[in-house]
């Protein structure tokens, strides 16, 4: 990880020459990855797990094929999105470096972005990319579930219960209880709304 940290001459030669052209740095960076360890088979009687992120847009079909979950797509609509970041005075993420601009403008589908971009065309272009990649990876998978954050905010009950359902899980009063609890009103990070 220190030497992938200090790597960002060599990442960006590394893209502008091709693979062929690694430094030496990222072929010893190369060599000292590894692969996690395989995951363990599901016991009978597990309890499901349930993993939520929002980062994971890029890897999600690798993470799909590494330990085989079931995926549930939840869509919100990307002005919202830009929206929430803006409001909570977020940028850009790690994406936001020119190396990888022209590295992923070399995929055909991802637009450049333009020079002197601002701030919030970077960010719209980032979100942009990871909604682009979700919705493509949700073609190429029609046994993902999408389902729409809007939808589910107008109507938590129903559709969390629906939700359920299409995944094999009992709706429980234990269940309809928290989220009736879980129903007011908050702002920002607050995860308790």
């Amino acid at each position: 990880k220190a030497l992938l940290r200090t790597a960002d001459a060599d990442l960006n030669a590394a893209f502008d020459q091709g693979p062929r052209r690694l430094s030496a740095r990222l072929r010893l960076i190369s060599a000292l990855a590894a692969l996690p360890p395989e995951p363990l088979p599901e016991q009978p009687g597990d309890p499901p797990v349930l993993v939520k992120s929002v980062h994971a847009s890029l890897a999600a079909e690798w993470i799909v094929r590494r330990w085989r979950p079931k995926v549930v797509l939840v869509v919100r609509n990307p002005l919202n999105v830009v929206g929430s970041h803006v409001a909570l005075g977020w940028g850009p993420s790690g994406l936001d470096y020119p190396f990888l601009h022209r590295g992923l403008a070399r995929l055909g589908w991802v637009p450049a972005v333009p020079h002197g971009a601002t701030l919030l065309q970077r960010l719209a272009w980032q979100i942009g990319l990871f909604f682009a990649a979700l919705e493509s990876a949700a073609q190429r998978h029609p046994d993902w579930l999408v389902v729409s954050h809007e939808d589910l905010c107008a109507d938590p009950p129903g559709g969390f219960k629906s939700l359920c359902a299409a995944l094999g899980l009992p709706w429980t009063e234990e269940a309809a209880a928290f989220l009736a609890a879980s129903d007011r009103p908050g702002k920002g990070l607050e995860t308790r709304r």
